[in-house]
């Protein structure tokens, strides 16, 4: 007992006698040790909780009726919370109805916003002559397409354009020329470029293949 004395050790409550640490770092090594072997205790009680125990443990969190708290809010807590964000999507909803309302007065019902890449012939001023529209063989014999015949012509009227929208022109009917190829070659690939022709009307420009044209193959078989 004396020389455990002497050396600095303590006695617990079973009668055994425990070095005291002689610095810091080794009392703070004891102290992490004996922290573990808490933290070790407690997690295998709780992996020895039943089923029961842990549906218990759900239970009190849903409704607790000690504390009247359903989920860790109180009643309060969660009808203040409701009220925040009833608040916050309804100022949400009303900027975006209001946005929307200042949007469709810029809208023109009689002019629509966006139109087609090519200028609807007669629209501009200078338009004033028709519109026509001429078939040739972009690759293939020339000689291989025969004849070409447009119905009821090969022209559009200026007296379809501009068009102003629905609200205008409720029986507007788009302008449209049926093409028949007579006398082709068959069994011959052709491929057929058709155009429109007019003033400021662009139908070469190589990068869109649909820009005031229309190509594609005509293959006839015997």
């Amino acid at each position: 007992m004396e020389v455990n004395a002497r050396l600095g050790g303590a006695k617990d409550q079973s009668g055994s006698y425990h070095r005291k640490p002689e610095n810091k770092d080794e009392e703070r090594n004891q102290q992490l040790t004996e922290e573990e072997e808490e933290g070790e205790k407690k997690r295998g009680e709780m992996s020895k909780k039943t089923w029961g125990e842990r549906a218990e443990e759900v239970k009190t969190f849903l409704w607790n009726p000690e504390t009247r708290q359903c989920m860790g809010r109180t009643f309060q807590s969660w009808a203040l919370i409701i009220l925040f964000y009833l608040i916050l999507y309804t100022f949400l909803a009303g900027m975006f109805s209001f946005c929307l309302y200042i949007m469709l007065l810029t809208v023109s019902p009689y002019t629509p916003t966006y139109r087609d890449r090519v200028a609807p012939p007669g629209y501009q001023p200078g338009y004033g002559t028709p519109v026509t529209v001429s078939c040739k063989v972009q690759k293939g014999d020339e000689n291989a397409l025969g004849g070409v015949k447009f119905y009821p012509t090969n022209r559009f009227d200026p007296m379809y354009f501009p068009y102003y929208g629905k609200h205008t022109h409720g029986t507007y009917a788009q302008p449209v020329v049926a093409i028949q190829f007579t006398n082709v070659r068959k069994d011959s690939a052709l491929t057929i470029q058709c155009q429109l022709n007019g003033k400021g009307i662009i139908n070469d420009y190589h990068n869109d293949r649909f820009l005031g044209r229309i190509i594609f193959t005509l293959h006839i078989r015997d």
